[in-house]
């Protein structure tokens, strides 16, 4: 193996193990991730491949000469070091209290406009067979679905901090009711055969385990909810082999590993061809991600009415950094900057991880609260973390579409629960103080 690859891994490794211990979790897993995106295709060029392996990385050996693949082991090492600097560098001097950052009275209330809209988004999703639709991406067609299955898949997210709320709360009716409401949209999200859907909603629960202190065992609790996802993920995979979409066998190790092994490898070939496609003269410096902040308002597209030239240009390049759809966020900042953008992706990372992880460690220190800004921001970090596989321009996409849906649902929840309150109120009668003597 190249010596590059080594030094990547053992830097990796080591901060992995050093977060770890110091149960900053979400850097250990953010270190876990990228290394898990970008590092398997080089490594498994490198070696002795038996058949079944040989499928997943096909994809990969088309610009897997030495040259790349040092170069990716490089930006890979130098986006960890950045990475973990500007991590280390946010480090607090005081602890911070959780009730300093929480509305106490914040209730179930707060999120009735929100879980309503999303049981009517999922029905209207089921009704126009969204999910069939997008299955339908695996056979080359891009066919358009409705908007409010996108908001649907976009509001899901919220539903596993309630879910978490409602189970510490050890209220089944409203477990039921949450569950009920999210149906819909996760049938439709599950037989599009499109995992990344489901990733938020996963990572919300096994950073829920990793950072309360109620939960014991978290290593056991983490084997098991990895065994559980991977064998969701192989029965989600089935929509597509039954389409015909793909042909990887029908062994149990062939249906478990290949569409996960072929997931890592295909993120992390966009890195690699982005590496051997952008030169000097291809560099977006930053227009890029400008369109994709104009095209993040639902409906305006301002980006393609003002530059439709432009977004059209920059769509069929990404088509061949990205021919098999995810699009890494390394491959992405090489785009925009190169070895700058590389070196800017580290530092930024570090900040949001740093800021995520004090958060989390707010909100999941006691039992977790209905603040409706504790839970923008846990639903927040879940979308974005796993949009590492989807690169920086649909984590600006997906934080504006999501803030803009939340709030304009939440705020209504909140003013309906402050007016129930108020009138409420307003119907006590106080009754003054009066002296026994003067009342007889």
């Amino acid at each position: 193996m190249k010596p590059l690859l080594v030094i990547a891994i053992i830097f990796g490794g080591a901060v992995f193990l050093m977060a770890w211990r110091r149960r900053h979790y979400i850097l250990a897993l953010a270190v876990l991730l990228i290394i898990s995106y970008e590092l398997p295709g080089a490594i498994l060029h490198q070696l002795p491949l038996p058949t079944i392996l040989e499928v997943a990385q096909k994809i990969f050996v088309e610009f897997a000469t030495e040259k790349y693949i040092n170069m990716l082991a490089v930006a890979v090492l130098v986006t960890l070091v950045s990475m973990s600097f500007s991590y280390v560098a946010r480090l607090p001097r005081r602890r911070v209290t959780r009730t300093a950052k929480l509305d106490p009275a914040a209730s179930a209330t707060d999120f009735v406009p929100l879980a309503s809209a999303l049981l009517v988004f999922g029905l209207i999703s089921v009704g126009t067979n969204a999910g069939q639709i997008r299955l339908l991406d695996y056979e080359g067609l891009e066919l358009r679905t409705i908007p409010v299955y996108g908001y649907g898949l976009l509001l899901l997210v919220v539903i596993g901090i309630l879910l978490i709320w409602a189970a510490e709360q050890r209220r089944v009716w409203a477990l039921i009711a949450l569950l009920l409401v999210a149906a819909p949209i996760s049938y439709e999200a599950f037989i599009s055969s499109k995992r990344q859907i489901f990733a938020p909603l996963i990572l919300e629960f096994l950073l829920y385990f990793l950072y309360s202190p109620r939960i014991k065992k978290k290593l056991l609790w983490i084997s098991g909810s990895a065994a559980l996802m991977l064998g969701f993920f192989a029965v989600q995979f089935l929509a597509r082999i039954e389409l015909g979409a793909v042909d990887i066998g029908d062994t149990p190790i062939e249906l478990l590993l290949l569409p996960q092994l072929g997931e890592f490898i295909g993120v992390g070939s966009t890195t690699l061809y982005s590496l051997a496609l952008v030169d000097s003269r291809r560099v977006a410096y930053g227009v890029n991600l400008a369109l994709a902040l104009l095209n993040s308002v639902p409906y305006a597209k301002l980006g393609t009415l003002f530059f439709p030239e432009q977004v059209s240009t920059f769509a069929d390049f990404q088509k061949q950094l990205a021919p098999y759809g995810a699009f890494s966020t390394m491959a992405e900042a090489w785009w925009t900057f190169q070895w700058l953008g590389i070196v800017l992706l580290g530092v930024f990372l570090g900040l949001l991880l740093r800021a995520a992880h004090r958060q989390l460690r707010i909100a999941f220190s006691t039992r977790v609260s209905l603040d409706s800004v504790s839970v923008y921001w846990l639903c927040l970090t879940a979308s974005l973390f796993v949009k590492y596989r989807s690169g920086i321009g649909d984590m600006i996409q997906t934080t504006v579409a999501f803030s803009l849906l939340y709030w304009a649902l939440v705020i209504p929840g909140i003013l309906l629960r402050r007016s129930f309150t108020a009138s409420t109120l307003a119907r006590i009668e106080i009754v003054p103080d009066v002296p026994i003597d003067r009342m007889t």
